[in-house]
């Protein structure tokens, strides 16, 4: 069987970064910055290397050669996706109506309203498929692989990738060698036959990456230095205690057809409280005694030397064999790293509010977690979400290096589960082609009652903690402009009347169930005391004034309020009546 949805996936995709990158303008720069940086790395190998040419070795010309040819390519790759960037951009002006002046503040919820109900003339795009009705369809496709990902590492088949590399590797086997969006060839073998494919690609893979792996540690490492030099410059003192999200945690947090820039927004918001959270755990008290003696011992040291050699800051004044600002450099250092061992003012000694803080914009919250947030284990769980940066670039860098290895002997392990579930949750979409089974929301097929679904479902088919359920809601709140089917009105109402007949809520419910909270400039709440028991009005109001916003000339007195839509919690109290079988 072979399926071929045209190229929408491609020009979703280039629609998509023409939005995120905020204009024509934009995407020129950054296509122009491969050109630059290389004629910048070429022009200083020459300084270094003199410009007495006629003394070079053939070495030097034949790097200067390789850089000449790489910098044609990448000016001919740039010319080329700027025509490609300037037709989307007479897409964005004459079709869908929106100036470059909009382009900073315009939301992607209005580019696929217009998107989807305007006519794109065929000479924008080379779509052979019928055009997508939904942002469901628009998701699907944007996200294809990404779905998978999260459905697989959701369900256990597949660990989180740790590294770019390793991450490249995983897609490449998966989504270019034995499986492509032109051309499903492997969805007719039997799941035993593509898992030894999925095998004999691991390995092959694996062992291409081990010959050049020396040359992929030297161009990661100067990609960390790059990206993260400016940081270590500015921030060095910091270091020990700032935290990021690690790659597991983006991996499990993340949520089905989401946006790449909604999702990393969520996780920038979360930020500040998964930070609070962590600093809620002071260290053991001896390791803060020790800190505050050896503060004390170093101050004292430094004011006693002062008093008896005057002048001790210059460079000719000695400690022994060292100088004394060696020494002192070194002593404020370690001062450094003692006060970043005390507790600031950031401790506050509740971690269970900063941790349902977090869970608002997470949607992350396992049953072995609840009421338990205080506790150490819990912490120690969240830290491999949220760690250290330091740690984190550790594991990055040890990652890289274990990648074949880790494809080799764990992904090749895991080549039959992998293919099972991708034959088996592989659907062909009469729009988008093939795509992951949990993208296609419209009728709840993997909603679980225990979640607030319908329909029960079986443990094999469901994802876990209600990643399913979450994503559908998460897509409507994102999407205010798309009238949701009726069987997730009919899920959202079934969460509506749970939500009305609890209508006090502490904080033993919050962490028990699934709600929607709105923050909006005016006095109006979602429901009681900001609960789900008006969601649905409140979606079908949203859309009116959507609408309203990208067509004026239907209500001229309309003023759209700005309204923000946070989800969280974990699941519904079980239904009695409701069987998960």
């Amino acid at each position: 069987m072979s399926f071929s949805p045209g190229h929408l996936t491609r020009d979703l995709r280039r629609i998509y970064h023409y939005y995120v990158f905020k204009g024509f303008a934009n995407l020129v720069l950054i296509h122009l910055m491969g050109p630059l940086i290389t004629l910048v790395l070429t022009g200083f190998f020459i300084l270094l290397s003199g410009v007495q040419f006629r003394c070079w070795p053939w070495w030097a010309w034949c790097v200067l050669g390789g850089a000449s040819i790489i910098w044609i390519g990448q000016m001919i790759f740039a010319l080329y996706q700027m025509m490609i960037q300037w037709r989307i951009k007479r897409l964005y002006q004459n079709v869908l109506k929106i100036e470059p002046s909009e382009m900073e503040t315009i939301t992607w919820d209005a580019i696929l309203f217009k998107l989807l109900s305007s006519n794109v003339d065929p000479k924008f795009t080379a779509v052979s498929a019928p055009a997508p009705k939904s942002p469901v369809d628009v998701m699907a496709c944007l996200t294809r692989q990404e779905n998978y990902l999260v459905a697989m590492i959701n369900k256990g088949i597949i660990d989180p990738p740790r590294s770019d590399l390793t991450e490249w590797l995983l897609r490449y086997v998966i989504f270019h060698v034995n499986w492509t969006e032109k051309g499903v060839q492997c969805l007719d073998l039997e799941p035993h036959l593509w898992a030894k494919r999925l095998q004999r690609a691991f390995v092959i893979m694996s062992l291409l990456v081990i010959i050049c792996l020396p040359m992929v540690v030297a161009i990661q490492v100067f990609r960390w230095l790059l990206r993260y030099g400016s940081e270590i410059r500015s921030n060095w003192s910091d270091l020990l205690q700032s935290r990021t999200w690690t790659r597991e945690g983006q991996w499990k947090l993340r949520e089905i057809n989401e946006a790449p820039h909604i999702f990393h927004q969520r996780l920038r918001v979360a930020h500040h409280y998964a930070d609070r959270y962590v600093k809620q755990f002071p260290l053991p008290s001896w390791i803060m005694i020790v800190a505050n003696t050896i503060i004390y011992l170093i101050g004292l040291t430094c004011v006693l030397y002062g008093v008896m050699a005057f002048g001790m800051f210059h460079s000719w004044i000695y400690w022994g064999s060292v100088s004394f600002a060696v020494v002192l450099s070194v002593l404020v250092t370690v001062i450094g790293i003692c006060n970043s061992l005390l507790p600031g003012d950031q401790w506050h000694g509740s971690p269970r509010a900063s941790m349902l803080q977090t869970v608002q914009y997470t949607h992350y919250l396992p049953h072995n977690w609840k009421h338990r947030e205080h506790t150490v284990q819990v912490k120690w769980a969240f830290q491999q979400l949220f760690d250290l940066k330091v740690k984190y670039w550790l594991r990055e860098v040890i990652a890289t290096l274990l990648a074949p290895w880790t494809c080799m002997f764990i992904y090749v392990r895991r080549a039959g589960q992998i293919a099972e579930f991708m034959s088996k949750f592989t659907v062909i979409h009469p729009v988008v082609g093939p795509v992951c089974a949990y993208s296609m929301m419209q009728d709840c097929n993997f909603c679980t009652p225990k979640y607030g679904g319908l329909v029960p479902v079986s443990k094999d088919q469901q994802l876990h903690y209600g990643k399913m359920e979450k994503s559908i809601l998460n897509l409507c709140l994102n999407y205010p402009s798309w009238t949701p089917p009726d069987t997730i009105q009919m899920m959202i109402h079934r969460i509506q009347e749970w939500g009305r007949s609890h209508p006090a809520v502490d904080d033993s419910v919050v962490s028990q169930s699934i709600y929607v909270t709105i923050n909006q400039d005016d006095d109006m709440a979602l429901g009681r005391q900001g609960r789900m028991n008006a969601i649905h009005d409140r979606l079908h109001e949203h859309y009116r004034q959507q609408q309203s916003l990208l067509h004026p000339s239907q209500d001229h007195q309309h003023r759209p309020r700005l309204v923000y839509f946070s989800l969280s919690g974990a699941d519904l109290p079980r239904d009695p009546q409701v069987s998960d079988k």
